[in-house]
């Protein structure tokens, strides 16, 4: 990951709590669980970050945390590509149709 994009989608936010063990998209839909508790399935998410854009960004949000709306998901456009960050590991999602959506919509739906 480039430097120069890195700047435009997070700064390092204060510590904010997230609780639920949930993030949705941000334009709405169904919300996805990712793994926040000890398991035998999944490695255990404790405490996601809350991502907020760089002061004077053009990042999108396109994923929240279901428990505060605060992102957890952004992206950002850098010459002909684009940086999308994530603080929920794709795969701590615990069910495999919302990880295949997830992914799916990395790619398709926001060229």
């Amino acid at each position: 990951m480039d430097e120069e994009g890195t700047e435009h989608v997070s700064e390092a936010p204060a510590r904010q709590r997230v609780r639920d063990g949930r993030v949705r998209p941000a334009a709405g839909g169904n919300a996805m669980n990712y793994s926040n508790t000890l398991n035998d399935k999944f490695y255990i998410v404790e405490n996601p970050d809350v991502l907020v854009p760089a002061e004077g960004s053009d990042a999108q949000r396109f994923l929240t945390f279901s428990d505060t709306s605060k992102g957890a998901g952004f992206t950002h456009k850098v010459g002909k590509g684009r940086i999308d960050v994530i603080s929920v590991p794709i795969e701590s999602i615990t069910d495999r149709d919302d990880r295949d959506r997830l992914v799916k919509s990395l790619f398709n739906t926001r060229r």
